[in-house]
């Protein structure tokens, strides 16, 4: 599996650097990080020798703070805005307290990569351009074939992806109609007459997000196509984000791709207006500040308004190994376990 999973980061390499995007390697400690409700963080500190905390970071009685970023993000976004262009990079991430299941681990490889001047849907291009590149690769003749290899996964794999947005998806396979998406209450009457149990009206005690995620866990996600890519668009934008909503329309500009039923990644064309920034701010660090490890956010994630219009797509590299191989659980593509226990070169090399 190893030599599996440096064929597959190898290929990747090539396909951004064949189109000129930049690889930055950004640090895995933060002082702060863009503030994403559900995702919970690891926390360290920084001792300084001298005695003194870093001036502008949150301290804690021994230090500075410091967090595993969840993603390059935090770091990206400067880079863009600094003007450095397309970039791309491949990061271990860390988030605790995740789910238990076999999709899950609290430290994971991700591929995360910006293209300037390029929105959601021209990244959903850039996305199907390299399932191409990697279902080729992997499957060339004249190379060794790695042995863990699905054929028929891999077939499952390659593009064109079959583009269904979050409204139509609900019709097909729920039928539900994209109205019902217009409000929390609204989302509760769909709810129920789908058979689904809900709160009563006036309960705020589940928002619309939480709502929303178990209507679509509940009637939509294990009923989407297995047999090839689904990029699944236009979440409603009453789901906050960083993705800009559409001016036109109740829908974020996002997507979700799912491989053989397992999302694999996710894309937004990048909010940049500073007003809703800074609401997108306010809203995350009061919910952050409730978490398990509260941390603070960074705010100099509003300076991301100067950056040019892009595309960010955030990939996870295990879960796309998963799907390559039919594996059940995805420690069975992790080098070495969630609990630090590396598995022995030979039984490794013997797979292969």
């Amino acid at each position: 599996m190893a030599q599996l999973r440096a064929r597959v980061i190898a290929e990747t390499r090539k396909f951004f650097d064949q189109r000129l995007y930049l690889e930055v390697d950004t640090p895995l400690l933060a002082p702060a990080l863009i503030p994403e409700p559900h995702i919970e963080v690891f926390a360290t500190e920084h001792r300084n020798p001298n005695g003194n905390a870093d001036a502008g970071v949150a301290t804690t009685r021994r230090g500075a703070a410091r967090f595993l970023i969840p993603s390059p993000e935090v770091w990206m976004k400067e880079l863009l805005t600094a003007g450095y262009g397309n970039m791309y990079q491949l990061s271990h991430c860390f988030r605790n307290a995740e789910s238990t299941g076999p999709q899950h681990s609290s430290e994971f490889t991700m591929l995360e990569w910006y293209t300037v001047n390029a929105d959601y849907m021209d990244s959903a291009d850039h996305t199907d351009a390299l399932l191409e590149h990697l279902a080729s690769e992997l499957t060339d003749h004249r190379l060794p074939r790695p042995a863990q290899l699905s054929a028929d996964r891999i077939r499952a794999c390659r593009p064109p992806a079959l583009r269904l947005s979050v409204s139509e998806a609900f019709e097909r396979y729920a039928g539900i109609e994209a109205g019902a998406f217009d409000g929390v209450e609204r989302m509760r009457e769909a709810a129920a007459s789908a058979g689904l149990s809900v709160r009563p009206a006036g309960d705020e005690s589940e928002s619309y997000d939480d709502l929303f995620q178990r209507m679509f866990l509940t009637f939509v996600e294990e009923k989407l196509p297995a047999d090839r890519p689904v990029i699944l668009t236009d979440y409603p934008a009453a789901v906050p984000t960083l993705a800009e909503q559409n001016p036109d329309t109740p829908f974020a500009r996002r997507w979700e791709l799912y491989l053989a039923g397992i999302e694999v990644a996710n894309c937004y064309s990048e909010e940049r207006d500073p007003d809703r920034l800074r609401s997108y701010l306010q809203y995350a660090e009061e919910a952050k500040l409730r978490a398990l490890v509260p941390h603070p956010a960074a705010k100099g994630l509003v300076a991301f308004s100067s950056a040019p219009a892009c595309s960010g797509v955030a990939l996870g590299v295990d879960r796309l190994l998963m799907v390559f191989t039919a594996a059940k659980d995805i420690r069975e593509v992790i080098f070495s376990t969630t609990f630090g226990i590396f598995r022995s070169p030979q039984a490794d090399r013997g797979s292969e």
